[in-house]
């Protein structure tokens, strides 16, 4: 893939990382919900569990992965002030 491979050279043109980023944190927020609804749907409860649980653990990384986000967005703007889009 392209994209996996430019990002490794450090030659990814910024507005795709910037893109990249904005997806990240959407398929975060909506994951650890799409599990809860999975684990709800669920007949054994042991499982419905198991969804639930991983499910809290992505929420739980949402701050984190919000910090991360945000270090590499003032990177950015530090060093590349003009070229950088919200």
């Amino acid at each position: 893939m392209s994209f996996i491979r430019e990002l490794q050279q450090a030659t990814l043109l910024l507005n795709k990382f910037q893109f990249y980023m904005l997806q990240d944190a959407k398929y975060l927020e909506h994951f650890g919900r799409v599990l809860a609804f999975i684990g709800s749907r669920c007949q054994d409860n042991t499982r419905a569990l198991d969804f639930f649980e991983f499910g809290l653990t992505i929420q739980q990384h949402i701050p984190i992965e919000s910090v991360c986000h945000l270090f590499i967005k003032t990177k950015i703007l530090y060093f590349y002030p003009h070229e950088y889009t919200e």
